[in-house]
């Protein structure tokens, strides 16, 4: 959902531009934070859309850039 993928997007800034990483985490919490004040999700929702789209965006950064590291 959209709690998933704005916090993908923002661990991907952080891992590629670290610099970006607290304005992207701060649009994201905002999203999140909506949806629960809202009543559209329950907290839980969102800190399982959280860790899954940790989880994802590093499994996918370590699949690219990890091969990259070892070639070169």
């Amino acid at each position: 959902g959209h709690v998933s993928v704005v916090f993908a997007f923002s661990f991907a800034i952080y891992m590629l531009m670290p610099r970006l990483f607290w304005w992207m985490f701060a649009y994201a919490f905002l999203v999140s934070s909506t949806r629960v004040v809202l009543l559209w999700h329950y907290p839980s929702d969102v800190f399982v859309a959280i860790v899954f789209a940790f989880l994802m965006t590093h499994l996918v950064y370590n699949f690219y850039v990890g091969d990259a590291r070892e070639v070169s």
